[in-house]
């Protein structure tokens, strides 16, 4: 069973942002974690663990992180993450020393990622890995895919596309031409990624 998500992260190049961009975009991530419920912790200057207990909406949340981080996108700022998917079942008062298995293979597997070069892994702790295993790799990899490709004008657009606002309002609260943000949409794969969504909640529905 499917209910909890684990998040191993940390943002890709830090070292050129300045210390006060630095310390704005924290307290953005920050913001964003404290929306969705989430206990998290920060490491060191730009490495962070997320536990949140509604993992059907993990891919969207990961989503506005990784689009809230690549308005820098032009210095290569980005977010590298390790999703992990499954039950939690101790009392977690400190994310660095929980024990359960969600937690170990988050970090295991974020650790493999700097082979790979790949900034989204997704995966299953637990007896139903085997079975629905292929499937979340294949979300994450279009899913990487896709947001690795966003400028960071698009990544803004995104961000307003996963909160749910439609082209006419983002036109709206942006102060641009329906045809610049049509343009941004188009360019994203929005149609693609709004597809990625359904189908990752209805596989964590379904995955037993």
């Amino acid at each position: 069973m499917i209910s909890a998500s684990f998040i191993t992260a940390d943002i890709v190049n830090s070292t050129l942002l300045t210390d006060s961009e630095m310390a704005i975009l924290r307290e953005e991530l920050e913001k964003l974690l404290n929306s969705y419920g989430c206990m998290y912790e920060f490491f060191r200057y730009d490495s962070f663990q997320v536990l949140h207990r509604e993992p059907i909406n993990s891919l969207k949340l990961i989503m506005l992180l990784r689009s809230q981080v690549r308005k820098f996108n032009e210095r290569g700022i980005d977010i590298r993450t390790s999703l992990t998917l499954g039950e939690v079942k101790t009392p977690i008062q400190s994310l660095a020393f929980s024990k359960d298995e969600v937690f170990i293979m988050s970090g295991r597997h974020f650790d493999e990622m700097s082979d790979t070069g790949s900034r989204l892994s997704i995966t299953l702790a637990g007896q139903t890995t085997n079975i629905c295993q292929p499937g979340f790799t294949a979300i994450a990899l279009f899913t990487d895919y896709l947001l690795c490709r966003t400028t960071s004008k698009q990544a803004q657009v995104l961000n307003e596309l996963v909160q749910g606002l439609s082209q006419a309002d983002i036109t709206r609260k942006l102060g641009k031409t329906p045809s610049t943000i049509h343009k941004h949409v188009k360019a994203i794969g929005w149609n693609e990624i709004e597809q990625l969504l359904n189908i990752f909640q209805t596989m964590i529905m379904n995955c037993k």
